[in-house]
């Protein structure tokens, strides 16, 4: 009941939210940007959201093939959170590498002093979810992995930014971290029961059993 109320007033909200930035964020900006004259801050963000979206793909690679191989061994391994808990090191790697990303594209950011930062946020924003968005667009729709990575990109770029800009609580790195450790323990919790169901789905049958072929 508490979860469900929860959800009306903290989700749906932020679900909006989101769903108006993605749908029209990157218009605003660049309309907004070209108005203002801000061409090197929209070609260069062009530059790095293309130079990303190769950089991001091979460094996905890595934890992909931890991935690959570390299913092979927890198939193995009889004892369920075991082998889970395997499968928590790619994962770890995936956000650090998120992670980074966001940081430095905060890092780089700069916010002319005669222009509104609304429009500079929005097309950063706009930067940093594109590479991870088209990526996303060569997966299934419901591939559950891309669903949590662009969430905790959204999560961690507007988190920092209230953070940096206007209530400083502490700094990005440590923000990161502290946000980070929270989001993958969410994750798991959630992914769980998704793990067991897996490996009972694609336990061995036994011989003496019909198996229906669809």
């Amino acid at each position: 009941m508490i979860s469900k109320i929860f959800y009306k007033l903290i989700g749906y909200p932020v679900l909006f939210f989101f769903w108006i930035i993605n749908s029209f964020g990157s218009v605003v900006a660049l309309i907004w940007l070209i108005i203002e004259r801000q061409f090197k801050i929209l070609i260069g963000g062009l530059i790095i959201d293309i130079l990303a979206t190769f950089l991001l793909g091979f460094a996905y690679a890595i934890p992909a093939f931890l991935t690959a191989y570390l299913i092979g061994i927890t198939e193995k391994i009889k004892n369920e959170k075991k082998a889970f808990s395997l499968l928590a090191l790619p994962l770890i790697l995936d956000y650090l590498i998120l992670g980074f990303w966001v940081n430095w594209i905060l890092g780089k950011m700069f916010i002319p002093a005669e222009i509104n930062s609304i429009p500079i946020l929005l097309w950063w924003y706009i930067v940093i979810v594109g590479p991870l968005m088209y990526m996303a667009s060569k997966e299934p729709s419901d591939h559950i992995g891309n669903l949590f990575a662009l969430t905790y990109v959204e999560l961690l770029y507007w988190l920092l930014i209230v953070n940096k800009f206007y209530f400083y609580v502490g700094k990005s790195i440590a923000m990161t971290i502290l946000f980070t450790v929270i989001f993958i323990i969410v994750q798991l919790l959630l992914t769980w029961r998704i793990f067991k169901n897996d490996r009972i789905a694609v336990a061995p049958q036994r011989p003496t059993q019909e198996i229906e072929i669809q």
